[in-house]
């Protein structure tokens, strides 16, 4: 009786281990099934959404805009055309661990210390922001020289009128993506302004970029086109400074002049008084750019006269000192 007991005590300890070994062994196939359940649902029921999260950190699209097309007078001499500048954009997110490096990006952007920091501090779950748009091309390439994370440079072009405020009235302007708003630029906007590319670029966790590949969306691509107007550029200079003189003899708030050909209907010339230069953001101004030889009304009499005149003196019967009886003592 006393063998029969030792044995029955001996059993329970080993009984014990026994449950021990199958509750861990169990545990951990509950583990070992439950990850195979999981990498099977994010493999083929996250894929899509994972796939774009992944793009979302290491694929950018960069648009490249189609180049404006170049205005030009009948001469084929260019009054307006488009200049290659660059912008500087940020990835906050990098940037944001980069912070040693913005004295070097306030010096080159003349933009105070402090505010570029809030900037970024403000916005490290972001990916773009533009830090400086149309920057000329020297400036730009001296900054990403420098070669700071998370700071990069996008090709972008500038209208640039070199007749500045003579041909102001007619072209208008466009604004800093170089869309026209104003003038011709606006009028002829869709054949101005083609539909550009995009740039797939692939960077790594570290910002490198790995990979660059242009793409071409055949269906809305379309190529800029030139514009050609019947303005003759030394027309329009000659008549902008007869009429500036004229200004500042008669001590006139505004005039305008008009250069047409008579036997074809051309508009040679077409200028204004008071005019802005639209190379300078400042003097986009409605006061200064207003057509007023297109948008002034003008009494149908007084536009008129010029032209009776004219056939009374081309006719023999009249002569410049001739005077002429416009009424009978009635109004």
């Amino acid at each position: 009786m006393k063998k029969a007991s030792k044995r029955t005590k001996q059993s329970k300890p080993t009984i014990g281990r026994e449950w021990r070994k199958i509750f861990v062994f169990g545990v951990f196939t509950f583990i070992a099934i439950a990850i195979i359940i999981r990498a099977l649902y994010l493999q083929y029921y996250m894929t899509d959404f994972l796939l774009e999260q992944g793009d979302n950190r290491f694929i950018r699209h960069v648009k490249n805009p189609a180049i404006r097309g170049t205005i030009f007078d009948r001469n084929n001499e260019p009054i307006a055309l488009s200049t290659e500048v660059r912008s500087i954009w940020i990835d906050p997110s990098i940037l944001s661990q980069n912070l040693h490096e913005l004295p070097k990006l306030s010096y080159f952007l003349q933009r105070p210390e402090e505010e570029i920091r809030q900037l970024v501090l403000t916005r490290q779950k972001s990916r773009f922001y533009w830090l400086k748009r149309q920057l000329p091309p020297h400036e730009a390439r001296a900054l990403m020289a420098q070669k700071i994370p998370g700071v990069y440079d996008q090709v972008e072009y500038k209208r640039y009128y070199p007749d500045a405020e003579i041909t102001s009235h007619i072209l208008g302007f466009t604004d800093i993506d170089d869309d026209g708003i104003e003038g011709v630029e606006l009028a002829y906007q869709d054949w101005l302004k083609g539909k550009g590319t995009s740039t797939r670029i692939l960077k790594d966790a570290k910002g490198r970029v790995i990979e660059r590949k242009e793409i071409i969306d055949q269906e809305n691509y379309r190529e800029s086109k030139d514009l050609t107007l019947t303005i003759d550029r030394r027309i329009q200079i000659s008549a902008y400074r007869a009429l500036k003189s004229g200004m500042i003899k008669h001590k006139a708030t505004a005039g305008s002049v008009v250069v047409a050909d008579m036997r074809t209907g051309d508009i040679l010339a077409m200028v204004n008084q008071p005019a802005g230069n639209p190379n300078r953001l400042q003097d986009r101004r409605a006061t200064l750019l207003k057509n007023r030889a297109i948008t002034d009304i003008f009494e149908p009499g007084s536009t008129m006269k010029p032209f009776v005149v004219a056939a009374g003196l081309e006719s023999g019967k009249w002569r410049p000192n001739s005077v002429v009886k416009t009424g009978r003592g009635g109004y």
